[in-house]
């Protein structure tokens, strides 16, 4: 069409995207409205058996071809849309997901081999048909991305079905490679340029881009591809929806496991404390952490058994068991280190109470020989310091193991990270969101980001959106009171520090966002949960990280004995200035 020829890899294919500058003769400049014109030619989709491409690399480029160009011509071996139907589904998930690029992609579908359609009736019905199918292929990404106002395959990409579909006739007439090339095909090969000139006329009277913003257009439109990466691992909506529902699904199930290791933490974190239990073996934290571990497996087991969706399931079935044993054993070996350290320090704090009245006794004897001494003088803080320092260490050193692992305290703002990207990983741009959630404004609804209403609901007047303002206000309320409880309980609970108590807050977040949907006309969105997320979230880092250090302070012997070193100093010398105010 344009006279250009480009480089083939094996199989006589494209390999990658090629980009071709032709300047436009000067005779056309004046006419059409732009000096060049770029054309961007791509490798073949859906040849991954030919060119070993992943999935994910043939959805980037399709997305990042047509969201690059004013047009994108889709070339289609006959007239079955099967082909390319998945991967324009992917597209339409990418294009919602990078609305801030403000890109209004073009786009017409070139049947190849086949005749043009003469009868209108058969025409018509095609066109109807091929718009149903673009059309709920939306609607479905749209719902998923929770996207209101978008109903058409049009209102994401611009496609025509009356003016954007054209037929081309096979190149040989006959069998090659004797066959003699077919003039209808080069008819219809001009008559498409033709249309793609008149289209790119009509856009030179709003805004054709200069080279420079080509380039810049490229690395944003790039940027945010890599930022999407998530959703191109995918082929299409239903398996998108389907990995969702495991997700949900998955996090449900992980969350009964937490919550169970978490009140088995709780239970013996009271035996301890009240002396009733001196040793936790690992074995009776395994059966009891394995029993639920199992029933939880089983479940999923049959989820992936029994869910309509189980053959696209079947490629995460593995991933999943092992993501389950994995957290099963982080979970036991974290509930043993809290029992350790608890059990380590009940036993200094026993023993220092044993030893407390012995070293204040010594301590006095101290005060009241200096006191007597026939040649005394005044002690000056730093004397009495050494001389305390003397006394304490003496006595002390016995109080300590002669062996003490210091367990390192764990990088919160890092797990806070890791789980935020566990749960939110089908948010857009969630690893932007997550890098500067610090740096955030307080939060405030956003009724236009953070609420939507399904098409099926009726407009409803002012008294009722007021009405339905009135339960997004309460409910996100609702929501910060009781992760405040949350964060208060965790503090008095005094039992140290566990990421779970992030996927507590979070399963809060989600149980009553989902209940303020239920028996209304909206829907609290993602975005709504995420940002949410990132405030409460933040806040409970910062107190956290408090707990891990009055816990690792009161059950670490070196760090508990520590603390008691100023309040014994303090003691020691409003003794001595007793005993010096007395004589």
């Amino acid at each position: 069409m344009f006279g250009l020829q480009l480089s083939l890899s094996a199989g006589r294919r494209t390999r990658g995207a090629y980009m071709h500058l032709l300047k436009v003769d000067e005779m056309l400049r004046e006419q059409l409205g732009f000096d060049f014109m770029l054309v961007v030619d791509t490798e073949g989709l859906q040849v991954s058996e030919l060119m070993n491409k992943a999935q994910n690399e043939e959805n980037e480029l399709a997305t990042f071809i047509i969201g690059l160009g004013n047009l994108t011509l889709i070339n289609i071996l006959g007239k079955d849309l099967s082909e390319i139907q998945d991967i324009l589904q992917i597209a339409l998930h990418a294009f919602l997901r990078m609305k801030q690029l403000n890109i209004s992609p073009r786009c017409l579908f070139v049947h190849q081999n086949i005749e043009e359609i003469i009868d209108t009736d058969q025409s018509m019905e095609r066109q109807r048909w091929l718009q149903e199918i673009l059309d709920e292929m939306t609607i479905a990404a749209a719902k998923h991305e929770q996207c209101s106002g978008v109903c058409h395959f049009s209102d994401v990409i611009k496609f025509d079905v009356k003016n954007h579909i054209y037929y081309f006739a096979h190149l040989w007439e006959g069998s090659p490679p004797m066959a003699p090339p077919n003039p209808c095909y080069s008819h219809n090969v001009q008559e498409l340029k033709s249309r793609i000139l008149k289209h790119a006329k009509e856009e030179s009277r709003g805004s054709i881009l200069k080279i420079s913003e080509v380039k810049v257009r490229v690395r944003d439109l790039w940027k945010a591809l890599v930022n999407e990466n998530f959703i191109f691992r995918f082929k299409n909506t239903r398996e998108v929806m389907a990995m969702n529902e495991l997700e949900t699904v998955y996090r449900s199930r992980t969350w009964e496991l937490r919550s169970h290791v978490l009140d088995l933490q709780n239970q013996l974190t009271n035996q301890i404390q009240k002396g009733e239990v001196k040793e936790i073996k690992r074995s009776s934290v395994e059966n009891q952490v394995v029993e639920k571990h199992e029933a939880i497996k089983q479940e999923l087991e049959r989820y992936f058994r029994e869910d309509r969706d189980r053959n696209i399931l079947s490629q995460r079935k593995g991933i999943v068991k092992d993501d389950l044993k994995n957290l099963k054993e982080d979970l036991i070996v974290e509930t043993m280190r809290k029992c350790e350290a608890l059990i380590n320090g009940k036993k200094i704090q026993d023993l220092f109470k044993e030893q407390r009245v012995k070293l204040e006794h010594k301590l006095l004897e101290k005060i009241r020989g200096t006191a007597k001494s026939p040649c005394r003088k005044e002690l000056h803080d730093k004397e009495l310091r050494d001389m305390f320092n003397k006394i304490w260490s003496e006595n002390i050193s016995i109080l300590l193991p002669p062996t003490l692992a210091s367990a390192e305290r764990p990088d919160i703002d890092i797990e806070l990270e890791n789980v935020l990207l566990e749960h939110f990983k089908q948010h857009p741009n969630i690893v932007n969101k997550i890098q500067y959630c610090g740096t955030k404004k307080t939060f405030s609804i956003n009724y236009s980001k953070h609420v939507i209403t399904p098409q099926e609901f009726p407009v409803y007047g002012p008294s009722e959106e007021e009405f339905e303002k009135d339960i997004i206000k309460k409910t996100t309320a609702q929501i910060v009171k009781l992760v405040q409880d949350i964060i208060h309980n965790r503090e008095q609970q005094n039992e140290g520090y566990s990421s779970s108590y992030f996927h507590e807050i979070l399963q809060v977040i989600h149980t009553e966002a989902e209940a303020a949907s239920q028996g209304v006309r909206f829907m609290l969105t993602n975005r709504f949960k995420l940002e949410l997320a990132l405030e409460l979230l933040q806040e409970a880092a910062n107190n956290f990280k408090k707990m891990c250090i009055a816990f690792k302070t009161a059950n670490n012997p070196v760090l508990y004995l520590e603390s008691k070193r100023e309040e014994f100093f303090t003691n020691f010398k409003l003794a001595y200035k007793n005993f010096q105010n007395t004589d």
